[in-house]
């Protein structure tokens, strides 16, 4: 190998060039160590925090278990709950069935006995026809029974039976007056049926259609049928009494003038009716005071009695302004009756 003669001031020079390419290396080394470090480090940070992580996820996981096995948990006791009541009323229903097929079953047994005691009756009436022979000793018999019994007159029981369209019934509509329903059917029950409220209240039923007649089913099958005919009233209104209808009522309290050919009588009944539904807790004197308020001002300004008297004096007070305006209006037809006639006789002429 040759070597090269160099002067010292060379040698110096290529020593401090060597030296300075070392420090750069030696300084790039050491600055990748630095992020070689750095970066082991972040890694490490980041494996410590996944185990916490994947524990939270875990922990959010168990607690939407648990609120899903609860939430199915409380569905399942509605669910059987629910069957349990529906099974409790398929109960009571089959047994309601049963007993009105017993009373079915009852009232046929009655109905066929009544057939065949008719007919056994009329049997006995054609079997015991009497001959003229017999007419005449039965006579005579007759009559020596009655010389010795006093006259004895015989009473007979009418009873009536009404057409079907006068039975009150009730379907439940708007429309429908709950309460003139309750205050027919009873008046109803007593006349034709003969019924105290007691029996009323166990045949109300049968007045019933529709809606109505859906909800006291209804209220057969949850054992919630009222004992007394007055409590039976409370429900009834507070099911049927609606707030729109009470507002309708309402208005038409408020509107409920007597019309031009509305006679006083036709008008104290239509304002009783209105009344009753409006105003339960007043008194006669109350609806005397609407009376005179509502009336027409042609009878109100005619009516010569004061107003402390009874609603039956002002309502006769009444018809005798109606009687005289209808003969002032008679004659006032009559007299401009005349005058056409009077008018046209001398065109005629």
């Amino acid at each position: 190998m040759a070597s090269e003669k160099v002067t010292v001031e060379q040698a110096v020079q290529k020593l401090s060039e060597v030296n300075s390419n070392n420090s750069a290396r030696l300084n790039s080394l050491e600055t990748k160590l630095a992020e070689i470090h750095d970066n082991l480090i972040d890694q490490g940070k980041n494996t410590t925090g996944l185990p916490q992580e994947i524990l939270n996820l875990q922990e959010k996981m168990t607690n939407q278990i648990e609120a899903i096995q609860s939430q199915t948990q409380e569905w399942q006791n509605v669910t059987i709950s629910k069957l349990e009541q529906k099974h409790q009323e398929l109960e009571q229903l089959t047994s309601n069935l049963r007993d009105m097929k017993m009373e079915i079953q009852k009232i046929c047994e009655a109905i066929t006995m009544k057939t065949v005691e008719k007919s056994n009756l009329n049997q006995l009436i054609e079997e015991n026809t009497l001959t003229p022979h017999t007419q005449r000793n039965s006579l005579t018999i007759d009559e020596s029974f009655n010389n010795d019994q006093p006259d004895r007159q015989h009473q007979t029981t009418t009873i009536i039976i009404p057409p079907s369209s006068s039975i009150p019934t009730f379907s439940g509509s708007i429309m429908e007056n709950p309460r003139q329903f309750l205050i027919r059917v009873k008046e109803y029950a007593e006349t034709i049926n003969h019924w105290n409220e007691q029996h009323l209240l166990k045949g109300i039923s049968q007045f019933l259609r529709d809606t109505a007649l859906e909800w006291y089913c209804q209220l057969g099958i949850s054992n919630r049928r009222p004992q007394t005919w007055i409590e039976f009233n409370v429900i009834f209104l507070n099911q049927f009494n609606s707030p729109i209808r009470r507002a309708h009522q309402e208005q038409q309290w408020k509107s409920c003038k007597q019309e031009e050919n509305e006679t006083i009588n036709e008008f104290i009944v239509r304002l009783r009716a209105l009344w009753q539904e409006q105003k339960p807790n007043e008194t006669e004197s109350d609806l005397i005071r609407h009376l005179l308020c509502k009336m027409r001002n042609n009878l109100l300004t005619m009516i010569g009695i004061s107003r402390c008297e009874s609603l039956d004096e002002i309502i006769l007070e009444a018809q005798k302004i109606e009687e005289i305006l209808y003969q002032r209006n008679k004659q006032r037809q009559r007299t401009d009756y005349d005058d056409v006639l009077h008018n046209d006789a001398p065109t005629t002429s």
